[in-house]
């Protein structure tokens, strides 16, 4: 998987050991990119996606 995606609709946070992921995403693609770039930070349980869909 290439993990790049257009991330100007992204918001990036971290609480405690957690991301949380906001804003929008154009496609399932890149929600799923974004997840595994948190989560190569937090481990994926930590990755808390409140992302919305543009789709």
């Amino acid at each position: 998987m290439e993990l790049e995606l257009e991330s100007s609709s992204i918001s990036v946070s971290m609480v405690c050991r957690s991301v949380l992921l906001e804003g929008y995403v154009a496609d399932y693609g890149d929600r799923e990119k974004a997840t595994a770039i948190a989560a190569l930070i937090a481990s994926p349980e930590n990755v808390h996606d409140r992302m919305r869909d543009r789709y």
